[in-house]
């Protein structure tokens, strides 16, 4: 009687196991992006309307950068869509090792990434962007395995008071992108910046 009892605890132990294992990969399936292997967008999104919420209640600052790869779809037309994919996965492995353990950081959508820095003023946020830019410069050509130079534009903005929901951060951060890429890219943009200080401008970029 006992050799059963044990038998049948064995069974429906490891049958809990596996069934554990099965709803670990299910949830990091529905907040992971396969290929990059960061945070989805949905993952993104939602913890951003976390750190939103919690801004409003505690009156921290928090910070929003929109990350796209600079003339991305040449490098799908010149080296294949394959070493596109190998440039998005680098570059995600590139930021995502920058990263504090409180930041957010995933895919967007396509070539473009956002990242949601917490506790973050004006100045820190410039420094954070800039200094994304010129990492990503530095590596990601070589770490991709071309000869080219491949780069990012960043656009920014901090959470503002009359911001209603994420959606008014994006727009915002997303103008910032725009403008990055319009004035040449490789640079950083940064808008509504109030709190700046005076001086205080990355190289490269404009606030």
């Amino acid at each position: 009687m006992l050799m059963l009892l044990l038998t049948l605890w064995y069974f429906f132990h490891q049958m809990q196991l596996r069934l554990d294992k099965a709803q670990a990969l299910l949830r990091r399936m529905a907040t992971t992006d396969t290929l990059t292997n960061v945070a989805n967008r949905a993952a993104v999104m939602g913890r951003f309307s976390e750190g939103f919420a919690r801004q409003r209640r505690h009156l921290s600052q928090l910070g929003c950068l929109m990350i796209d790869v600079d003339h991305f779809k040449a490098v799908n037309d010149r080296f294949g869509h394959q070493q596109g994919d190998v440039v998005l996965r680098e570059l995600a492995a590139i930021i995502a090792g920058t990263l504090r353990q409180y930041d957010t950081f995933g895919r967007y959508g396509g070539e473009e990434f956002l990242m949601v820095l917490d506790g973050v003023d004006a100045e820190r946020l410039a420094e954070i962007a800039e200094r994304t830019r010129a990492l990503v410069e530095e590596k990601l050509s070589a770490q991709s395995g071309l000869a080219e130079p491949v780069t990012i534009s960043l656009g920014g903005t901090l959470v503002a008071p009359e911001d209603q929901t994420i959606d008014d951060v994006i727009r915002r951060a997303d103008e910032a992108l725009y403008l990055a890429k319009n004035q040449g890219r490789n640079r950083v943009v940064l808008l509504g910046l109030d709190l700046l200080k005076p001086g205080v401008r990355p190289a490269g970029s404009a606030c």
